[in-house]
């Protein structure tokens, strides 16, 4: 699961130009052909059984909070209100993989540095 989920939020990660979702750029290559870009969209399948956790997940997402800096981390205090709110009952087990997601998911969309091309004043 965390395979597809890391490959997910590569696609939806914003680009190098810092607003364009790397999604974006992929199929506009893959639709004039490039198999580099066709092959990058395919990613790990889902197990069938994991399904219904990642709609959790993606659920969770439409709730969450951010701030300036990005989103917010998800704490169990969210996972508490998150479960009265539309009646889940999470395992132990359950929690630990939506916690690990939100990880991956934070680290993805983590603001980056631009690129810099070196200098002689940047060295």
């Amino acid at each position: 699961m965390i395979a597809f989920a890391d490959h997910d939020f590569a696609l939806h990660a914003r680009s190098s130009d810092g607003v364009t979702e790397e999604r974006a750029h992929l199929l506009h290559a893959a639709k004039r052909g490039n198999k580099t870009a066709i092959a990058k969209l395919r990613g790990p399948e889902l197990a069938p059984d994991l399904s219904a956790l990642w709609q959790v997940y993606l659920q969770f997402q439409r709730w969450r909070g951010a701030s300036p800096m990005g989103l917010a981390p998800m704490t169990l205090d969210d996972l508490d209100r998150f479960e009265q709110r539309f009646g889940y009952a999470f395992t132990p087990w359950e929690a630990d993989v939506l916690k690990s997601l939100d990880l991956h998911q934070l680290q993805a969309f983590a603001p980056r540095a631009p690129r810099t091309t070196p200098t002689p004043t940047n060295r």
